[in-house]
């Protein structure tokens, strides 16, 4: 029977109170994570959103983090959340095979043994807690062999509906971790069992959705972080600048060094316009070349959500790269970049850098919210952003695009209705309010000066 909301009044019509019963229809969820959602990382504000749709009494989380992993930036949003927090067995085997002389399949699959074996043990302790908090429905995120084995045993174990949420492919996360083919075959067949346990299943993008159902035969739904249109007063911008953003991690580093090589062709102006690169980011430590006199490059380190879309609001471009590279080709197909969400929401009209061969830019033909460059020549690339300097309806065109994105695929209402369909709930079950929370975060000194850092020149 269905447990009725705290606090809630039993001196009703008996109408009234069957009518509280069947609004409370969604199941009580536990949420099994390895990462904390908070305000950090864009996996963080994920699961923060995904939180927030819930009504506060049916979800708990478990959330075991990855060894060596930050705690995150807590949520004041979530302060009701009931979350306990572990640690995630060590799935790295490459660190593994650099202790041993003798590298091979028998380390590696000696190594997946041991993380089995760590998540075997784990998943009791998230079973005790499912069973304490009287869970009827498990999502689970998918991120890696540990959270693989994790949630197949919690699988097992639990006699309720399993629903994983998968952001990359499976067989790149664990290659990544330093595991040989023998031991990702192996991950996959586990993954495969897994798999057959799932209700449904929540992805990244519609190519890894097409994937995902042909390959396991499991209903997919598309889950992408949601984006708010926030209104912005018009700016007075400095006409005499041209300011490209990049934030997040720098992982398509070969592409990052072709938009440093494509500025320092161009000697950092165009269209008689002096050209910026501000980055947003906990690192970035590729070298510039080029003199601090004539290179405009500003490092502001990490900011929460809320005071990056404003930071960002201020630039012309987003830089979004991609890998170009062909062992990343079906990661490239199938993920979705946080990057290009949290740029919308800013409202900065997008530069992606990758493949034509890709979710971004499938996206980017159904909503063209900027502008591409599929070649990873410095030439081109140059040739590209002189071309989008002297566009001067380039913004306006991006903004039409974006709020038709928006209300078609990316925003809040477009996000919950997946989510319930995913959770096979009904829409009004889930919160209606996250749109405005979309748009909270920690605040933090507003002052640009205070977190600028003018990268000297590198030879």
């Amino acid at each position: 029977m269905t447990k009725l909301p705290a606090g809630y009044i039993l001196k009703r019509s008996r109408s009234s109170l069957l009518s509280a019963l069947a609004a409370v229809t969604i199941a009580k969820t536990l949420l099994l994570t390895p990462t904390r959602p908070g305000e950090g990382s864009v996996a963080e504000v994920f699961l923060r959103n995904f939180c927030l749709a819930f009504p506060h009494d049916r979800l708990v989380c478990f959330a075991a983090r990855g060894e060596g992993y930050d705690a995150g930036l807590a949520s004041q949003l979530l302060d009701w959340l009931p979350m306990t927090v572990h640690e995630l067995p060590n799935e790295w085997a490459g660190e593994y095979l650099r202790l041993y002389s003798n590298p091979g399949a028998k380390i590696s699959n000696r190594r997946l043994k041991e993380v089995q074996a760590a998540s075997d043990f784990l998943a009791q302790e998230v079973v005790d807690y499912a069973l304490k908090n009287k869970i009827e429905k498990v999502v689970a995120i998918l991120a890696g062999p540990a959270t693989i084995y994790l949630a197949k045993k919690v699988a097992e174990l639990l006699p309720v509906p399993f629903v994983p949420i998968i952001w990359d492919p499976i067989d790149y996360v664990a290659e990544n971790r330093g595991f040989d083919h023998a031991a990702v075959d192996q991950i996959m067949k586990d993954f495969a069992l897994l798999m057959k346990r799932a209700e449904m299943c929540g992805v990244a993008s519609t190519g890894m959705k097409a994937e995902i159902e042909l390959r396991y035969g499991v209903e997919c739904e598309v889950i992408i972080n949601p984006v708010a249109l926030e209104e912005t007063p018009p700016q007075q911008r400095d006409n005499s600048h041209f300011r490209i953003g990049f934030a997040g991690s720098l992982y398509a580093r070969k592409e990052m060094e072709t938009l440093l090589h494509a500025l320092n062709l161009l000697q950092w102006k165009a269209q008689g316009r002096q050209l910026s690169l501000w980055i947003l980011g906990h690192s970035f430590d590729l070298p510039v070349h080029a003199p601090a006199s004539r290179a405009d490059f500003r490092f502001l380190g990490f900011l929460p959500e809320k005071q990056a879309r404003s930071v960002l609001n201020q630039v012309d471009l987003g830089y979004l790269p991609y890998w170009f590279d062909s062992k990343f080709a079906r990661c490239v197909r199938q993920c979705f970049p946080n990057k290009l969400s949290l740029y919308l929401s800013s409202g900065t009209p997008v530069l992606y850098h990758g493949p034509a061969d890709s979710s971004v830019e499938r996206f980017l033909t159904s909503y063209p919210v900027g502008a591409s460059c599929n070649v990873l020549d410095t030439k081109v690339l140059a040739d590209t952003i002189i071309r989008l300097v002297d566009d001067q309806s380039f913004r306006q065109r991006c903004a039409l695009a974006r709020d038709e994105a928006v209300r078609d695929v990316l925003g809040s209402e477009a996000y919950l209705s997946r989510l319930a369909r995913l959770l096979r709930a009904q829409r009004d079950d889930l919160a209606s309010s996250i749109e405005s929370h979309c748009d909270s975060s920690f605040e933090q000194e507003d002052s640009l000066g205070s977190n600028t850092k003018l990268i000297a020149a590198q030879q």
